[in-house]
């Protein structure tokens, strides 16, 4: 019976989350250096404009988190540098909430959490949501929370999770995230 408690408690307090691996971004594949679970984006030509690179004492409570730099060298042009993974388990007509933790330095385009749904021949996207876009006229120096919502669209086969931030505005700046989560919203 003990047992049985112990894992309605557990099963009860995950129930509202879908499952976002490494989201504290504190295990480390030991042959890349690189977060477990998640994937580094940028365009063609342009990857040694941005560093993703997750340094211990950066997170939260001393843990790791995600820092990503982009050089002050960097060409005047848009482009939009992010990490993501792929979500399975997201329930058809329910409502999420996206967030995670930002700190910033020399940024003045607030950088973002994203989720973008996808049907099976993922050609077409069936749902965005975004954290919502910012200036900023000085830097995020302690820890602040980033959300948005989107409701997942019957049809959806990939739900993409992403957290990132634009050159624009940004060149020379860098961003720092932790604690990224996706939760059934009420």
């Amino acid at each position: 019976m003990r047992f049985t408690v112990v894992f309605f408690f557990w099963s009860a307090a995950f129930a509202n989350a879908a499952e976002v691996r490494n989201s504290s971004f504190d295990e480390m594949a030991p042959q890349t250096g690189h977060p477990v679970a998640w994937h580094g984006t940028c365009l063609p030509g342009k990857g040694r404009f941005i560093r993703y690179e997750c340094d211990q004492l950066d997170g939260r409570e001393g843990g790791r988190a995600l820092k990503m730099s982009i050089r002050p060298d960097h060409p005047d042009e848009a482009v939009s540098y992010n990490v993501f993974q792929d979500l399975t388990g997201l329930e058809p007509g329910q409502r999420y909430r996206i967030a995670a933790k930002v700190r910033t330095l020399g940024v003045k385009n607030r950088p973002g959490v994203m989720l973008q749904c996808y049907g099976k021949q993922r050609k077409e996207m069936l749902a965005f949501a975004h954290t919502g876009a910012e200036r900023l006229d000085k830097d995020i120096t302690e820890w602040r929370t980033l959300e948005g919502y989107v409701t997942i669209p019957d049809g959806t086969d990939l739900a993409r999770l992403r957290v990132g931030m634009s050159s624009v505005g940004n060149v020379g700046g860098t961003a720092w995230f932790d604690d990224v989560e996706v939760t059934k919203a009420d």
